[in-house]
């Protein structure tokens, strides 16, 4: 399934050592988790069917990787990985249209994502995919050996950004 809107082109993948090899990358895996993540070498992709990971490809290659949990048949959590090297343009396409691609694609009608407070970066993303706050959730994510909130976003996959 390749959808290619503007210069991204997202495809649902199966290629599960493409997705650990994404995920426990130097700059990515000690921003994934919380302090009890464990090490890189002991991470395990999760492979349950319902799960989606999505691939976003601009025109210099990989941009980054969508992972998407159904909460249920409608309502997905969706985990951003974008590449430190990849363009900021093609960054910020692939968060505006990875929802009308799922709409296409899916019986996802709602995204959310919780972010921890401190991964300003995740939030401004967040809010330039289109994601709207929606709540916190105080003191539930562990990082830095301190307790701290999880911001709540969340967005319709068929309402324009």
């Amino acid at each position: 399934m390749v959808l290619k809107r503007g210069a991204v082109e997202y495809c649902r993948t199966k290629d599960y050592s493409l997705v650990y090899g994404i995920l426990t990358m130097d700059d990515v895996f000690e921003h994934m988790g919380d302090d009890y993540i464990g090490k890189p070498e002991d991470f395990l992709v999760n492979r349950h069917p319902d799960i989606w990971y999505i691939t976003a490809c601009g025109s210099h290659g990989l941009v980054g990787l969508f992972s998407c949990f159904p909460s249920n048949r409608v309502c997905w959590q969706v985990h951003a990985c974008m590449l430190p090297d990849a363009e900021t343009r093609e960054k910020w396409e692939a968060a505006r249209e990875l929802a009308p691609w799922l709409a296409q694609h899916t019986d996802c009608v709602r995204l959310v994502a919780e972010i921890p407070r401190s991964n300003k970066p995740a939030i401004h993303f967040a809010i330039r995919g289109g994601m709207r706050y929606v709540g916190t959730h105080p003191k539930a994510f562990a990082k830095y050996g301190k307790l701290q909130d999880l911001i709540i976003f969340g967005r319709e996959v068929l309402c324009p950004v």
